[in-house]
């Protein structure tokens, strides 16, 4: 889809012009040619096209009025034709990434780029509400998820935010252990915006292997 060719003559060119990681070209190819190469995933977007609807629900953000999380990119109007938000917190969802993630290094992939790897969503499920009431605790601010996200204090509000990219980092770290158990040294690399999550991730989680 990138418009660039991608067949043995070209990636051997590539090589040749010192281009030691590629993505999106086949494990077979790249290996040949001296170079590693990693897949794509985009952490937490669900389609619909390729996923049940009943499924998708089980594993979808909620807002806190319980409607479901729907993303939207005017750049790309079939992410919000087709596509829903998962929770990084929902079980059922890390275990099918962390398939996912496992399918990739079987496959020879060495590492894969996480679209969307620093965003978190205000999620509201019984999961997030059930992970916030003990971070809450272990910091002695307002247990209710749904209070919490109202609340005036900037204390509570900073604790809010570090708890949603916690909760991001967590997420990351899950899937690469999973690929890692089939292939060591499995890497992962995020998209860097500076409004959001991947900021804190270097300094709290070490989980990007590289930055885009």
């Amino acid at each position: 889809g990138s418009g660039l060719a991608n067949d043995e003559p070209a990636v051997q060119q590539w090589a040749d012009s010192g281009v030691n990681c590629v993505l999106g070209i086949k494990p077979e190819l790249a290996h040949k040619l001296g170079m590693k190469t990693r897949s794509w995933f985009t952490m937490n977007y669900m389609d619909s096209r390729s996923m049940e609807e009943a499924t998708i629900k089980q594993m979808a953000a909620l807002r806190a009025d319980g409607s479901y999380l729907r993303p939207f990119d005017p750049l790309f109007p079939t992410v919000g034709q087709y596509g829903w938000s998962a929770c990084v917190n929902n079980p059922l969802w890390i275990r099918h990434s962390e398939g996912v993630f496992r399918g990739q290094a079987e496959a020879g992939y060495d590492g894969c780029h996480i679209d969307f790897a620093s965003h978190y969503e205000p999620c509201f499920c019984e999961h997030c509400k059930a992970r916030w009431t003990q971070w809450a605790e272990d910091h002695g601010v307002e247990a209710d998820l749904s209070v919490a996200d109202k609340s005036a204090d900037q204390r509570v509000r900073m604790l809010l935010r570090e708890f949603r990219i916690h909760c991001v980092m967590d997420f990351l770290g899950a899937v690469r252990d999973a690929a890692r158990e089939v292939r060591p040294g499995f890497g992962i690399d995020g998209t860097y915006h500076q409004d959001n999550g991947s900021t804190y991730q270097w300094a709290y989680g070490e989980h990007f292997e590289l930055m885009c």
